[in-house]
Parts: C-alpha cells; structure tokens; sequence
C-alpha cells in the first residue's frame, strides 16, 4: 500500500503541472508563430528579388554583365544568390556566375502565372530555397516573344541557423521559467500551509502537556484558529473543540479510574477481614475458599484498574537498571503454581539458565505477573500453557495458552468492548500493554487457533561474562 502524498505534495506537483502544460503550450504557439513570421518574410524577400529580374527579362533579353552590374551578389565570388534562364526548350539561356556553371533544380510543377517556391540543392551543394516565374521577354515588332523560365535561388542556411538559435532560447526560457514556476509554487504551498502546520503543533504539543500532566509553557499557544486562512478556520476550531473533548473526557476517565480503585480497595479489605474471621466449619470450608478466591479475584480486578490509570496518566516513570529475566520469571512461575495445579494446568517452559537484561524491575514483573496470571486464571482448566525466552538477535518472552473464550476485540485495545464470556474484561492485557508501551517495549498479542500468545520484545540482552 503506497503512503498518500502530502497536501504540500499534491498542491506544488499541481501548480508545476498546470505551469508546464500552460508553458508548453505557449512554447508550441510561439515556436509555430515564429517560424511562419520567419520563413514567410524570408519567401517574400525571396519573391520580391525573383519579381525584380524578371521585370529585367521582360524588357529586354538576358545579359548576364548587365545583372551582375545591378546586383554583385550573382558575381562569380558570391555563393549564396543564383538564377537561371530557361527557352521553351529547355535550353539554358542565362545563369548566374555565382553558379560556376552549375545548373538549379527545375521546379517540380509546371510553373503558371503565380510563381512557384521549392526547395532546393545549391550547385555548390547547400540547401536552398528557390521562386520559378514565366516570363515573356519582347519580340519583333512589338509583339511578345517566346516564354522564359527563370528561376532565382538563394541559401537558407542562414535561416535555418537563426531558427535553431530561436529554438535554443525559446526551450531554455521556457525550461527556466518552469524551474521559476515550480520553485515559486513549492514556496507559495509552503508558506501558505505555514499556520496549519504551526496550529497542528501546537495542538500536538498541547495534547502532550495534558497527558503528561504539564502546566502550559509561553509561548506554545502562539498559534491560534483566528490567525489561520479565513477557509480553514472553521476545520481549526472544530480540531480544537474536538482535543478539548477528547482530552476532558480522557481526564474524567482516569480520574473515576483512580477513584473507583482507591474507594474499593478500603471494602475489599475489609471484606477479606470478615472472610477470614468466619467460623471454619467442616461443612463451611468449601464456601469460604469460595469467597478468599472471589475476594482475591476482585482484588487484582481493582490494583490492575488503579495501576491501569497510573500508568496511563504518565504517573510511573520506569528505572533502567540491570536484571535477571529467567530468575523474574521463575518467581512469578512459583507463586502461581498452587492455582496451577488446583486447575490441572500443565506448563511446558523453555528458558536458558540465566539472562540479564536492560530495564525496570517493578514494570517488567508487573507485566509478566500480568501476562502469567491471565494464562492461569482464565484460561480454561486442564490446558497446557507454554512459556519460553527466545534470546537470538533480540530477547523475546513468549507466552501461550488456550483462549477460546477470548473476544478479539479485547487484544486490539478497544475500549467500551462488552466483557469476555467469562466474565473478565482484559484489564490484565490492557495494563501490560500500558506497561509495555512505558517501558518502549512491544508486546504483540495474537489470538490463532483458540490459542492466546503474548510476545514481549525489544528488551536489551546484557553480557555479564
């Protein structure tokens, strides 16, 4: 799955776009307009030069000296301008000496009354452009002769290199001019998203002072929705009113979790007292056990709460310190054995002899008596649990047992999901994922096969040789 582009992105892509196509076709019109004005002055120059030495055929025959009198540029020393004249014939009556002899092209056509322009190959083997016109020079008496074909001829290479150097400077102005455009555009969506970009952070960095219970520092709140573009206004305050929602709904939340456990622990205790105190009688010793095991049940259901909202209230900071996992976990392993063996548990456990590792000792046995205890109180009797410490490039503990009863809606986190069919809601995941998360840990809970299995990673194995 490709990421989304940035609105940033997508606004400067848009306006480069729109530039270059707005651009390229201003290039292609230029370009077009500039060639016919070029070429169309260069024919009519053209015409207007043939037209004048026809006028000079016409009143009189061809004398090669008197052309090269009134125009030098047919001397023998020139090879840019050329003419020809043609009989009926086809006989050659008059060249120009810048033609050493050479003959031009005939024009493809037969020539009429309008002259005919061509392209052509030089008799010195340039590429030339040429005008044919029929001409009739005076006869006997008066009366017309035979008709003439001249045909006048100059080089356009000349055009042609001044076309190829507009071209040049037409691409390059237009090249720059989109570099302009797009560097112009990435600025303007920059600066125009500017206090957005500010609103956001400072909607951030609010969000991060309320969760961390943090008085407001100067300056955070620099940015407000009244100095944001008038039509994103509206999207800012609806942003904040939503955060101040959000944020007094998560307050109340944590605040009645705080309470609930700290009112309940005070009659839990004192229901325990009572328990303890009652009369054990052969008959009533069954039903006692049944409250001890209720109570205590309950018990755990309210410090999980209460440790729940302390951890997510930022109120526990972990300390970093070195410590034995296999010797923690052994620990926990021992003091849920006789709950074990009351339920026909098996455990299966694969951990090495010793492993240190990096962390906080109070958390990470808060989250592995957690993770054991869900497996052992709420998995369903005379399953086989399985615990290991995989230590290959990273450490793992990997915990698993039989949950067919499990909603997986527990496991993703969601919070108002209804309680699991046994009963419990998953207070003991909820805070070792909280715990987790503290500690910048990851534990991955995957439910496959009606099997829980817990993976807590990223703990730092320690070399203690």
């Amino acid at each position: 799955m490709t990421t989304p582009w940035s609105l940033q992105r997508r606004l400067a892509v848009a306006l480069a776009l729109g530039g270059g196509l707005t651009l390229g076709s201003l290039f292609l019109v230029l370009d077009f307009l500039v060639d016919h004005e070029l070429y169309s002055r260069f024919d009519d120059a053209l015409v207007a030069r043939g037209r004048a030495l026809a006028g000079l055929v016409e009143a009189r025959p061809v004398a090669r000296p008197a052309v090269e009198e009134r125009w030098p540029e047919y001397a023998a020393n020139r090879h840019q301008e050329f003419y020809q004249v043609w009989d009926e014939g086809g006989a050659t009556l008059a060249r120009s000496a810048s033609s050493h002899d050479g003959d031009l092209a005939r024009p493809p056509q037969p020539v009429g009354a309008v002259p005919q322009l061509y392209d052509l190959t030089l008799p010195d083997g340039h590429r030339g452009r040429a005008v044919a016109f029929a001409v009739t020079p005076p006869g006997d008496r008066g009366r017309p002769g035979p008709r003439r074909l001249l045909v006048v001829a100059t080089e356009r290479e000349a055009i042609e290199a001044l076309e190829a150097r507009l071209h040049a400077s037409l691409v390059i102005g237009t090249l720059g001019a989109l570099a302009v455009m797009a560097l112009a555009a990435v600025f303007a969506v920059r600066r125009g998203l500017a206090p957005l970009a500010g609103f956001s952070r400072a909607m951030a960095a609010r969000a991060s002072r309320t969760r961390a219970r943090e008085a407001p520092a100067s300056g955070d709140d620099a940015v407000q929705p009244a100095q944001l573009p008038r039509e994103l206004q509206a999207i800012a305050r609806t942003l904040d009113a939503a955060l101040d929602d959000t944020l007094a709904a998560l307050a109340r939340e944590q605040r009645f979790a705080r309470d609930a456990a700290h009112e309940l622990r005070t009659p839990l205790a004192e229901l325990r007292m009572l328990a303890e105190g009652l009369p054990r009688t052969p008959g009533s010793a069954a039903d006692v056990a049944a409250i001890m095991r209720t109570i205590d049940g309950m018990t755990r259901a309210v410090e999980a709460l209460l440790a729940l909202a302390r951890c997510e209230a930022g109120l526990e900071a972990p300390a970093i310190e070195p410590l034995e996992l296999v010797a923690l976990v052994r620990r926990q392993l021992e003091l849920l054995e006789p709950e074990r063996a009351a339920r026909g548990m098996t455990l299966e456990v694969a951990l090495p002899a010793e492993l240190w590792v990096n962390g906080d000792a109070a958390m990470l046995e808060r989250i592995v008596a957690n993770l054991l205890g869900n497996a052992v109180h709420h998995a369903p009797p005379a399953t086989r649990i399985a615990v290991a410490i995989h230590a290959a490039a990273a450490v793992e503990l990997v915990i698993e047992n039989a949950a067919s009863e499990l909603d997986p809606a527990v496991l993703a986190g969601d919070r108002g999901v209804p309680p699991r069919r046994d009963g419990h809601a998953g207070l003991g995941l909820a805070l070792a994922r909280a715990l987790a998360r503290a500690l910048g840990l990851t534990l991955s809970l995957t439910l496959a096969d009606g099997r829980l299995r817990a993976a807590l990673g990223g703990l730092a194995a320690l070399d203690m040789a």
